[in-house]
């Protein structure tokens, strides 16, 4: 390892409690064998402290993968800086109780893919830049936040998304997901938690027309919408929690259907499908 890099690793290390980070095959640092930079750095459930702007993480310009999982930053705002990890492709900072509002350069890093947020105290709107059409999420957690404000119009200028995890945003508008038609690759979508507008379903102009895992469950909704029908992909429908009562249309096989918790009273199409119903 170079003589920055470990200066940078160690600086890090040494504002935290990090009794707890044994190396092993959970947690560790690797190098590229070549040139002696830090690519990779996973710390999970073992840092106590406050992680600042001035972090000398954010000096480790050549890491690829970070995760930073469950770990108790007691707690504090996500730094921007974040951002500056042009090199990172994952990036996985979920349940850090991390604070304050989403910085848009995280959303528009040069070379991440994968971006896990899930189970913090994220607030405010969502912001993405003009170079939004450049970025190359495709598989991103925001749920479990207390966001509020512009959330779905901004998200759905991520054009290369695939999996989208939206649950429990605990905010106290409908979420409305007609904005992610603009999603051509979105295959996986959980809104879960969230209270959904009824205008998402009036019409089949505005569902993500390749999506093959959907799930709405505890969203209040009262009937099985029809515009999911069309959904020729689709695998796997989960609704349960909800207060739908009467027929569940038939769904494209081999669709698996997940409804408990609600009042159906028949189903159309094989029962073969239904799943813990």
């Amino acid at each position: 390892m170079l003589l920055d890099q470990t200066q940078a690793l160690t600086e890090f290390m040494n504002k935290f409690d990090s009794s707890h980070c044994n190396l092993d095959a959970y947690n560790g640092v690797w190098c590229d064998n070549s040139t002696g930079v830090v690519t990779m750095l996973q710390l999970r459930a073992c840092l106590s402290g406050n992680i600042k702007p001035n972090s000398s993480l954010f000096r480790l310009h050549h890491l690829r993968y970070l995760n930073l999982r469950h770990n108790n930053f007691i707690p504090s705002l996500l730094p921007s800086e974040f951002g500056n990890l042009n090199s990172s492709r994952n990036l996985a900072l979920s349940h850090n109780q991390l604070s304050g509002t989403l910085p848009s350069s995280l959303l528009t890093m040069p070379s991440l893919t994968y971006l896990n947020l899930h189970g913090n105290y994220l607030i405010g709107s969502i912001e993405v830049d003009n170079s939004s059409t450049t970025s190359r999420l495709q598989h991103m957690n925001l749920g479990n936040n207390y966001f509020e404000g512009k959330i779905i119009e901004p998200i759905s200028q991520l054009i290369n998304l695939s999996d989208l995890d939206l649950s429990f945003l605990n905010t106290s508008s409908p979420v409305d997901i007609r904005p992610f038609s603009s999603l051509k690759s979105l295959s996986y979508l959980d809104l879960s938690g969230n209270s959904i507008s009824p205008a998402s379903f009036d019409t089949n102009l505005h569902i993500p027309t390749n999506l093959e895992v959907l799930f709405l469950s505890g969203c209040g909704i009262t009937k099985f919408p029809n515009v999911l029908k069309i959904l020729e992909k689709l695998e796997v429908i989960g609704m349960s929690n909800n207060r739908i009562k009467g027929k569940v249309p038939m769904v494209m096989e081999p669709s698996s259907v997940f409804v408990p918790n609600n009042s159906i009273k028949s189903f159309e199409g094989p029962v073969e499908v239904l799943v813990n119903s």
